[in-house]
């Protein structure tokens, strides 16, 4: 919507704005104009000190002058409004006021009839006025609270974008451009070019306070860019968090931007005013690296951006079925890789000279994070390097926290997940298993220890079956040596599972399997009667009653025959049977 050559606008169609009906509204437009001319005409001077009236005590005075053309403008707002006669407001009337210098009453004025939604246009001269008007009072917020209450469809959008973003008022660049174009990209790509510029003046790198507050402008338009987008992720409009209507546009909205940020160039916005070196010569600094808006972002707030990401993937059945059509929009595994790519270039399966990203702790905790809930969800496949950097990291959380049973559960069940999610053959087990093992986290080591010692297959050879049982003992270990009560008995079901069908004279190689099993359970029988002496008798009696003398034998451990006391107190008292 572009002003036409005379910087006027027709909006005489428009509901907002109503012109003379008749010669008797003529008439009274042109009373109020007679009336503003006599009173500006016949006002107190504001320099004289008996226009100024004491209210007492000497501590304030009020200034006629002031108080006259305060009156004098609601008189003239309060008519304009209610009749939509803005073209008078805005034309004759701003221009009086604006003639004896009292443009700033007349602009305070308008203020609570915007806020009050009463009036909704305010026309682009004056709107240049009543910025700066602002700007040396109150701030620039109270322009964004205004434009928040008006109509964006009626505005004059070449005025009013370039007036917002030379005064970094961008959450009423948003409204506008969501509101009056239905534009979700465009703001946030002129915003991005503000952070592009706090980033190429070295305020990326500067360090964070340990409360985290946003010390500079990259921090403070970043945070407002993930922010605007995690709106726009749950389809709440920005600011204001009403639902983006109609459902349609809801369901573009996501994709358009996760395609927006997922390009690899970058590429000036259209709003933005071109400098004259051309396009080649502005991609320099952060703007010359690969996936610059997502590299850009992830220098905010690794978790955040990764969380808003998140965001738009989940419970979004529109977003899945537009994947589904003609047009390519990014899914989880893209974003995974692109990430991979940037965080870790050592690890791409894409050749790219990157410079490596300044990479934090954080940075790449919350990417390893946000790969690993994917990949458990199986719609994510990396390399076996990036799997044990996850593997890694929820081991190194479960170890962190030995005083916090809550958290160390969640990153057991974060690894198990995980793990189950994987075919074996996408990870180095042993590798992983050695850095499970080491991190305690016996029930995830459980999981990768069955996975061998419950294989039927090839197990016929001496090296087969003697791998078989070392992870079949280390199994039954990862039971007893768990925490909770319920889970340890649970070994005495595992065993049988696997040792069921065990006949000491079977010649088969099956059969040397199961006689393997079984030397292994005999040498952890002085762990099992410990952990319940029933249990263990009654294991005995299903499985192995004809190596009595041989199990018994295996509880002489040096404690006195303890341990064969233990055993034999079931059988002997009854109780087994």
């Amino acid at each position: 919507r572009r002003r036409d050559p005379n910087g006027r606008r027709d909006l005489s169609r428009h509901p907002e704005f109503s012109t003379p009906k008749d010669e008797e509204e003529e008439w009274i437009a042109k009373l109020l104009m007679r009336y503003l001319n006599l009173a500006v005409d016949n006002a107190p001077i504001s320099a004289s000190d008996d226009n100024l009236i004491s209210l007492g005590n000497g501590r304030a005075r009020i200034n006629l002058a002031q108080s006259h053309f305060q009156m004098l403008a609601g008189v003239c707002v309060e008519y304009c409004v209610t009749t939509r006669r803005l073209d008078l407001l805005f034309g004759p009337i701003f221009r009086r006021f604006q003639s004896v210098g009292y443009t700033a009453v007349f602009l305070d004025v308008l203020e609570p009839y915007v806020l009050n939604d009463r009036l909704s246009y305010i026309a682009p001269e004056v709107m240049s006025y009543f910025v700066e008007h602002c700007k040396s009072n109150n701030g620039v917020a109270t322009v964004e609270r205004c434009l928040l209450h008006m109509d964006c469809t009626i505005m004059d959008f070449d005025s009013i974008i370039a007036l917002l973003r030379n005064n970094d008022m961008y959450s009423a660049m948003f409204f506008v451009f969501n509101q009056g174009l239905n534009d979700y990209v465009s703001p946030l790509q002129m915003l991005l070019e503000r952070v592009f510029d706090e980033a190429d003046a070295g305020n990326a790198l500067v360090r964070r306070s340990s409360e985290r507050k946003r010390q500079n402008d990259f921090d403070r338009f970043g945070y407002k860019a993930i922010l605007y987008l995690r709106f726009c992720m749950e389809g709440k409009s920005f600011p204001k968090e009403e639902k983006i209507l109609p459902e349609e546009m809801q369901a573009s909205v996501k994709p358009e931007l996760l395609t927006f940020l997922t390009q690899a160039t970058y590429s000036p916005p259209s709003h933005a005013p071109r400098k004259r070196s051309g396009d080649t010569a502005e991609r320099v600094g952060h703007r010359s690296y690969l996936y610059p808006y997502m590299r850009l972002l992830v220098q905010v707030d690794p978790s955040l951006l990764f969380e808003t990401i998140s965001t738009g993937f989940s419970g979004n059945a529109s977003y899945e079925q537009q994947q589904e059509g003609t047009v390519n929009y990014p899914r989880e595994q893209e974003i995974v890789d692109l990430f991979t790519t940037m965080i870790f270039p050592e690890l791409s399966e894409v050749p790219t000279e990157q410079i490596k990203l300044f990479k934090s702790r954080q940075a790449t905790g919350a990417f390893l994070d946000f790969t690993a809930k994917y990949i458990t969800r199986g719609l994510v496949r990396v390399n076996k390097s990036l799997t044990y950097l996850i593997a890694k990291r929820i081991s190194d959380r479960f170890a962190a926290n030995a005083n916090n049973p809550t958290a160390r559960r969640a990153a057991q069940v974060q690894i198990m997940e995980l793990l189950s999610a994987l075919p074996r053959e996408s990870y180095e087990p042993d590798k992983v298993l050695a850095l499970i093992e080491r991190a305690g986290i016996h029930r995830a080591a459980l999981l990768l220890h069955q996975q061998v010692a419950s294989s039927w297959q090839d197990t016929t050879g001496a090296d087969d079956i003697e791998l078989r049982a070392r992870h079949f003992c280390s199994a039954i270990d990862c039971f007893i040596d768990d925490d909770d009560k319920e889970f340890r008995l649970e070994v005495f079901d595992y065993i049988r599972k696997e040792c069921t069908g065990f006949t000491r004279d079977s010649k088969s190689g099956e059969g040397n399997s199961q006689r393997a099993l079984a030397h292994v359970v005999y040498s952890r029988f002085r762990r099992l009667v410990r952990l319940d002496a029933l249990m263990t008798a009654r294991l005995v009696a299903e499985l192995f009653v004809e190596d009595f003398d041989v199990v018994v034998e295996s509880l002489e451990d040096g404690d006195g025959g303890e341990g064969q006391f233990l055993f034999l107190q079931p059988i002997m008292s009854g109780e087994l049977l």
